[in-house]
């Protein structure tokens, strides 16, 4: 899999979402129930703030959050 990514900021925000869209995956192959990744749009947050927190470039537009 490769995410081409539009600007070197887009990093985290991206690396966040597919986190949390590989997480709905392995509930579904582990044969639990799944909601699919838009349905806690606050699940992503965690590890956007990890990545932040371990250097991984940030800074691109987050729907929902103010802008620094």
């Amino acid at each position: 899999m490769i995410d081409v990514l539009g600007s070197r900021d887009e990093t985290a925000r991206n690396a966040a979402g597919w986190s949390v869209c590989l997480a709905e995956l392995d509930k579904v192959v582990a044969g639990a129930a799944a909601d699919g990744p838009h349905a806690d749009t606050a699940a992503w947050e965690p590890f956007y703030d990890a990545y932040v927190a371990d250097g991984v470039p940030s800074g691109a537009p987050v729907p929902g959050r103010p802008q620094p």
